[in-house]
């Protein structure tokens, strides 16, 4: 099938070209994989059946081995082994290069384990909401200290009163941006 040039290869070039690493991110079947090995010097599919198990392996063991490739290296659902994250983060902060990989994958959350760390991380490292009753409970307290940091906590710095829609208008906006890589997320919503 022929491909047919998108908006978002021209965002993934400049994306490419201003950070270390490039998650593409959005639903099953919208085209990311098919994007991403446009721009792509070497493909690793997590997801093949042929070699999952070796790939699973290999991101336990010796996960160095798995990124090495002509970059940008895109490694496709890389969220089956989440330890790429930081294995990632850490190998653009040895080459401090631009780049370097790109990540894909699904937007649909891995099946949460019978302990139900996932809620635990939504909650923050708030020792009180780690004891809250509910997840509602837990979450307000996230958006109380949120709420607190943009009308108190950025005041309290230098003493100068700053704009609190402002303030959320860039906390918003670094959301996207993580680590000194700048890994950085570009949502796809329509396919090829």
């Amino acid at each position: 099938m022929e491909y047919k040039k998108r908006i978002a290869d021209k965002i993934l070039t400049d994306k490419l070209d201003s950070s270390g690493a490039v998650l593409v991110e959005g639903p099953k079947y919208c085209g990311k994989t098919t994007l991403a090995k446009q721009q792509a010097g070497s493909v690793l599919s997590m997801a093949d059946p042929d070699t999952l198990s070796q790939n699973l392996a290999l991101a336990k063991t010796n996960i160095s081995r798995l990124l090495a490739g002509a970059t940008p290296r895109l490694i496709d659902e890389w969220q089956i082994a989440p330890q790429f994250w930081d294995a990632v983060r850490n190998e653009v902060d040895k080459r401090e290069d631009d780049g370097q990989f790109i990540l894909t994958g699904s937007a649909v959350p891995p099946k949460p384990k019978k302990d139900e760390n996932g809620k635990l991380i939504c909650r923050g490292g708030w020792p009180k909401a780690v004891l809250k009753r509910s997840e509602k409970a837990a979450l307000a307290q996230a958006f109380n200290y949120y709420d607190s940091v943009v009308s108190n906590d950025i005041k309290r710095v230098d003493d100068v009163d700053r704009d609190e829609e402002l303030a959320k208008r860039i906390m918003r906006s670094c959301t996207c941006v993580t680590g000194r890589m700048g890994l950085l997320k570009l949502r796809l919503a329509v396919r090829n």
